[in-house]
């Protein structure tokens, strides 16, 4: 629920600063923001959040690394790689 919130408020927020024209509006928006970046926490859920995301990503990286078997070097039915066993008895 906090995400939807979060979306919604991010969303109005970004619609109003960009259809806006008025540079007072804009500076006080910016301060707003720059409060919100400088709050410690804001940075912790932030950090913690970009922390999470490199772990998935490092895990999903050797899961993959796991599943995939590299070709050998030397095959014994003397083939090259990508070549399909129908293509190999053709030609």
């Amino acid at each position: 629920m906090r995400f939807k919130i979060g979306l919604a408020l991010g969303f109005a927020a970004g619609y109003w600063w960009a259809s806006t024209t008025d540079e007072e509006r804009r500076a006080r928006l910016d301060d707003l923001l720059g409060q919100v970046r400088d709050n410690p926490r804001v940075q912790q859920v932030t950090d913690a959040i970009q922390a999470r995301v490199s772990d998935t990503a490092d895990r999903t990286t050797e899961a993959v690394t796991d599943k995939v078997d590299p070709a050998p070097a030397n095959s014994s039915s003397g083939s090259s790689p990508g070549k399909s066993s129908a293509s190999r008895q053709a030609g």
